[in-house]
């Protein structure tokens, strides 16, 4: 339709969350070319929202990209110039985005910070939150600190106080995802089969957070112990991600990955394997196509001792996907994410 006749911050959220669209269903150029004729718009504004909005599009990108100290300095940077600009609350909002990378860099107490001066900036504006999310959000951050029994307490006062069910469709999704990300971590298996119903048929991606709801499916999927179904979603993440160039979540999906086959070797080498084990032959069948076929590295090609053809096809693939991670978790700095997989290498040698 024409765009004649419409206002700079009308405008602006137009092509702002139309870019944001085209990304969640994998269309990086389309949404990347969008926000382009969004800076082109905002160049020639002195509307304060409107005037933010590439501040929020660098945050996604930089995200994207791995570069997630830049994500960071972006957020801190939309906040500040969002104050500037007399719509703090605006650039709280969006600045959320940036606090997956503060969690991805193993700074989680510099996001709980910020979310608690997130907060004390909303009570003296006298407003509840900004998005919704903030206790939801500080759940999360809670659950990474390994403070579970303190996460579980924020999520039951999100629900008390906040309204928040986690069977209510009519949630955003970006409050399910927390959601979701956080009774996955905790462990909590009935809420996490509850809010994977309600996230499945969403779009694979989400960029408010930002992050693949795929990957979060396949992870709620695991923790119920539907195996088969946790590979199709880590196989979509692998595919969407890989599309629209998601560095980090590109690296997690791996490594939740290789925890599964881990997991379904160990099975096998016991004597007791999952009622769907993967099928001989097919050990390497979550690889990307690249990958498929090709020798295995040194820490890949020993005989772990025992188990059979198939267990050992099995842990060579996730000593794979577990290798590429790694390499990735190092030069995106993602420190929590990087000693979780080195565990990982260091009980198979051991």
């Amino acid at each position: 339709m024409p765009l004649d006749g419409l206002s700079t911050r009308t405008l602006a959220n137009l092509l702002y969350y139309s870019g944001g669209t085209f990304l969640d269903w994998g269309d990086r150029a389309r949404a990347e070319e969008l926000w382009g004729q969004l800076d082109e718009v905002t160049s020639h504004t002195r509307d304060a929202q409107a005037l933010l909005f590439p501040l929020v599009t660098q945050i996604a990108l930089a995200t994207m990209d791995g570069h997630l100290e830049d994500a960071v300095e972006a957020g801190e940077r939309l906040i500040a110039r969002s104050e500037e600009l007399g719509s703090p609350m605006f650039g709280r909002q969006f600045a959320n985005m940036s606090l997956s990378s503060l969690l991805h860099l193993g700074r989680a107490p510099e996001a709980q910070e910020t979310l608690s001066q997130t907060a004390e900036a909303n009570r003296l504006a006298g407003v509840q939150s900004t998005g919704g999310i903030g206790l939801p959000f500080l759940a999360l951050v809670l659950a990474h600190l390994g403070r579970h029994d303190e996460a579980k307490s924020t999520l039951d006062q999100a629900i008390t106080q906040r309204g928040i069910s986690i069977d209510n469709h009519e949630l955003p999704t970006n409050v399910h995802l927390l959601l979701l990300e956080t009774v996955v971590i905790i462990g909590d298996r009935s809420s996490a089969s509850l809010l994977a119903s309600t996230l499945a048929g969403k779009a694979p991606i989400h960029e408010l957070i930002p992050t693949c709801v795929a990957r979060h499916l396949g992870a709620a999927a695991a923790l119920l112990g539907d195996r088969e179904k946790a590979k199709e979603y880590y196989q979509q993440a692998l595919e969407v991600c890989a599309r629209v160039r998601f560095r980090p979540e590109i690296a997690l999906t791996r490594l939740q990955l290789a925890e599964l086959l881990l997991e379904e070797a160990e099975e096998i080498e016991q004597g007791s394997p999952h009622p769907n084990p993967l099928p001989k032959g097919e050990g390497t069948s979550s690889l990307p196509p690249g990958e498929r076929g090709e020798p295995s590295s040194p820490s890949t090609g020993e005989d772990t001792g025992g188990g059979d053809a198939s267990s050992n096809s099995i842990r060579k693939e996730a000593m794979a996907h577990l290798d590429f991670a790694i390499g990735e978790f190092q030069e995106m700095k993602m420190g929590p994410s990087l000693e979780r997989a080195l565990r990982h290498k260091g009980l198979l040698k051991a």
